[in-house]
This record gives C-alpha cells, structure tokens and sequence, in this order.
C-alpha cells in the first residue's frame, strides 16, 4: 500500500482500515513519533511521556499499537534528529 496523505490524520485513519503490522517509509520533515520510547533490544515501544494524539505524535500511536513494525525516516537537511530533538527516546 501507498499512502500520500496531507492530513495526518488521514494516514491514521488509512492504517486502522488495513492493520499490520506494516513496515513503512516515513517521508516527512518530522518523525511524528514525539514520547515514544523504543526498547530495540527488547522489541519494545511505549510512550515516556503523556502526548495526545496529534500530527506530532500519530506514528508513535501507531507503533504502540503494534500496526507499524518498522520505520525508516527520509528527510531533507532541515529534518532529522539533530532538529526534532527530545522526540524519540531509545534504551
């Protein structure tokens, strides 16, 4: 499945409608994953912090609820960790 969605939102809607777990490639300035906390070693993600649903935080929703089992992030230079700080937290 391809997704292009401008509503964030949306793509949680679409992900719901055909559950995974999936793997995905996230094409985004942002990693829309904000408090989540991956255990890599343990196959573990959970969230650190309260955060609503939001456009900064659906894909960390989706991880938690086991329908995204992978994400590899393409981003231009304005993108990346070194810019979305204190988003992701790993073990």
């Amino acid at each position: 499945m391809i997704y292009l969605c401008d509503n964030h939102s949306a793509v949680y809607a679409h992900v719901h409608a055909h559950p995974g777990p999936t793997s995905w490639v996230h094409i985004d300035a942002h990693c829309d994953m904000r408090g989540l906390y991956v255990d890599r070693l343990d196959a573990l993600a959970r969230s650190w912090k309260d955060v609503p649903m939001s456009a900064s935080t659906w894909l960390s929703w989706l991880i938690q609820e086991g329908l995204v089992s992978e994400v590899v992030w393409v981003h231009d230079e304005v993108g990346g960790r070194a810019h979305d700080l204190n988003t992701v937290r790993y073990a």
